[in-house]
């Protein structure tokens, strides 16, 4: 009721419709209250003066932008020992991996071994095949050259900021 009584006062109906609300008007008291109260409201609207702001408005709050400082991007620090740490680790496993590699191969089976070590791998069989080795390789060899390339790029900009 309300919005057909606000846009009877800016005269936005057709025929028919403001045929209607003079029709409700007339017979409805609450509608006629109100459409007194929003007349009234409108007419108050309509004869107040816009404030506009002044002049140098745009100009003093962009002022006031640029000298608010951003904040600086957040650097995580990461200790260079846990990613020496890390590295050792995956060095000691290829290590130990080409060890093995060695100690238990034979160059044919009337030469003795290189090492009389005999280590007992039987029940890891099924779990160290050669995918899993290759891609377990592959893997640390990524890691180590992802490795390498950070260092590189660190000792760069290190050399650019001096």
């Amino acid at each position: 009721m309300e919005e057909k009584i606000w846009s009877y006062i800016d005269g936005t109906l057709s025929a028919e419709e403001r045929a209607e609300v003079e029709i409700l008007l007339q017979t409805n008291p609450k509608a006629a209250m109100l459409y007194e109260e929003l007349f009234s409201l409108n007419k108050e609207l309509k004869g107040m003066e816009l404030e506009e702001p002044s002049m140098s408005f745009l100009r003093n709050v962009m002022e006031e932008v640029n000298e608010q400082t951003l904040p600086a991007p957040l650097k995580t620090k990461l200790d260079a020992r846990i990613i020496y740490g890390i590295a050792a680790f995956f060095v000691a496993a290829l290590s130990g991996w080409l060890i093995y590699g060695v100690i238990s191969s034979s160059t044919s089976e009337d030469s003795a071994p290189l090492f009389r070590i005999n280590f007992d791998f039987s029940k890891l069989n099924g779990i160290f095949t050669n995918v899993v080795i290759c891609t377990v390789s592959l893997a640390l060899a990524g890691l180590i050259l992802f490795f390498i390339d950070g260092k590189l790029k660190q000792n760069i900009t290190q050399k650019k900021g001096s």
